[in-house]
């Protein structure tokens, strides 16, 4: 059984075998995807195995410090300001603004 935040009300509980790092390995190998192509984000503690899992890591500017250290990448803005569009536009449409 492993334990880890969500947020910082909300503990969860789940098999040390199934995580979301887990998850990201099996969704590439389903889809044919070599893990190294793969970016992934998260904010809180329960993002840390499928940031290390990832090809590329990405921490949102307002996650945890630990999820901040085990990321490749930490985007300027959070997740409730457009945290994901700087990462497409950043590493899956190669753009240094946002602007299309």
């Amino acid at each position: 059984l492993s334990s880890v935040f969500s947020s910082d009300m909300l503990l969860e509980y789940g098999s040390v075998d199934a995580n979301k790092g887990t998850g990201l390995l099996r969704l590439c190998d389903l889809l044919g995807i070599p893990v190294m192509n793969s970016i992934a984000a998260g904010d809180q503690e329960n993002d840390t195995a499928m940031i290390k899992a990832a090809g590329l890591g990405c921490a949102m500017a307002n996650a945890t410090d630990s999820l901040k250290n085990a990321a490749g990448y930490i985007t300027h803005n959070d997740n409730d300001h457009d945290g994901i569009a700087e990462i497409i536009y950043k590493f899956i449409l190669n753009m240094s603004s946002g602007v299309l």
